[in-house]
């Protein structure tokens, strides 16, 4: 009889811990979380850098995160050649507009080779740098 009563709630025991998985309660795989911005006051920084005929364009665009203000930006952007050696630099101070910081550049390219665009965006918010952001496009061939 003791023996019965140990193997009975031995099993109620192992079927109530499977329960969750009859009922599909458990997650078995972990939620994905939101996608966070390593950026305090940016979301993301998109560029895009072409090249045709010899002809450059160059674009950023950064939107800033909701409840979050800059006074201004300073966009200095690089266009480079493989081996690192600029090509042609662009300084310039943009105000946000829409909730985002936009910029535009271009260029004629004298030679042949692969190029691509370094951005560098200090956000100035009461005449001090909040944030740094530096990024790369891929190397375009020309």
């Amino acid at each position: 009889m003791r023996k019965t009563t140990i193997v009975i709630t031995v099993v109620l025991c192992l079927i109530f811990s499977a329960m969750p998985i009859w009922a599909d309660t458990v997650e078995s795989v972990r939620p994905e979380q939101d996608a966070q911005s390593p950026y305090a006051y940016a979301n993301w920084l998109t560029l895009n850098f072409t090249i045709n005929g010899g002809n450059t364009s160059c674009y950023a665009n950064m939107p800033i995160k909701a409840g979050k203000s800059i006074g201004y930006a300073q966009v200095n952007a690089y266009i480079k050649k493989s081996s690192g050696t600029t090509v042609k630099s662009f300084s310039q101070k943009v105000y946000p507009k829409g909730g985002e910081i936009a910029w535009k550049g271009s260029h004629k390219l004298t030679g042949k080779g692969t190029y691509y665009l370094h951005v560098v965006v200090k956000c100035y918010k009461s005449g001090k740098v909040v944030e740094t952001i530096t990024e790369n496009t891929t190397a375009k061939r020309y």
